[in-house]
């Protein structure tokens, strides 16, 4: 990895958050896009919440600012996640990934078939 930033996410129904990591190995960043109930604490990925993923992953596309899955990301996972996100709201967001995600038979991806990241204790600004 090159670089390793976050953000905080300001939603009206929940926390969230984003990574992004660039590397040297591709030209477009990875962005890891999440939400959970408020409060801070220990998001399950392989649970979700409410039979959901709480969480999606796009190469080449930031989700907070555009419908990555309509096309403009060059790859998009948003479901088949495993591990968790740790993650404290004060004195600021900061989270903590660990996560795995590989392409389902129903939704190959062209260039990137699986992704695993971990990232400790990333703050996380608004």
């Amino acid at each position: 990895m090159l670089r390793v930033s976050g953000k905080a996410v300001a939603m009206n129904c929940c926390d969230g958050g984003e990574v992004i990591v660039s590397t040297d190995r591709f030209a477009a960043n990875f962005y890891v896009f999440w939400r959970a109930a408020p409060g801070g604490g220990h998001l399950d990925l392989a649970t979700g919440s409410s039979g959901s993923s709480p969480v999606e992953l796009d190469v080449g596309c930031d989700p907070t600012t555009s419908d990555c899955r309509d096309g403009h990301a060059e790859a998009s996972f948003a479901s088949g996640f495993q591990g968790t996100i740790d993650y404290a709201l004060a004195p600021q967001q900061e989270a903590t990934y660990c996560l795995s995600v590989a392409e389902s038979s129903g939704n190959p991806q062209p260039v990137i078939h699986s992704v695993e990241l971990y990232a400790p204790k990333i703050a996380s600004p608004l």
